[in-house]
């Protein structure tokens, strides 16, 4: 598997994902006043293209985990995708004060030298989907 491919099939994944947690976000910070976070699943991130072993019942406590959520994930995967709730407070960006949101990501790791972690990441806030590009990150020594 290419990274080309993985990067190709994380994306799709992600924009399937967006449209299945959008409602249940919606319906979760109506009765909580915050957004449900999902852990990085799995856990340790896939490397070159290699499956790694997705944990329905790996959850953020005391949040339910992705399958209760309502979430179904793939058995396996050769990238990891996580949800995280951000509150904007006072950052100058333009958004209101207390402005929160959330983001999903899709991230995994290629090659060996330098080991490099891809991501991905989706932001929702004010009502709407801001995508952005790929971005990588060194994390394996240069020899």
């Amino acid at each position: 598997m290419s990274i080309e491919t993985v990067k190709a099939a994380a994306e799709f994944y992600l924009g399937e994902l967006k449209v299945i947690l959008l409602p249940l976000q919606e319906e979760w910070v109506e009765s909580h006043n915050r957004y449900w976070q999902g852990r990085q699943n799995p856990q340790e991130l896939p490397h070159d293209g290699v499956n790694g072993t997705v944990d329905p019942d790996l959850a953020r406590p005391p949040m339910p985990s992705w399958e209760d959520f309502g979430v179904n994930l793939p058995v396996s995967s050769p990238f990891s995708v996580r949800c995280d709730e951000f509150v904007c407070e006072g950052c100058h960006l333009g958004h209101d004060e207390d402005a929160t949101g959330f983001f999903v990501l899709v991230l995994f790791t290629w090659g060996s030298n330098p080991e490099m972690k891809w991501t991905k990441r989706s932001k929702h806030e004010d009502g709407a989907w801001t995508d952005e590009d790929w971005v990588s990150e060194q994390i394996g020594p240069i020899v």
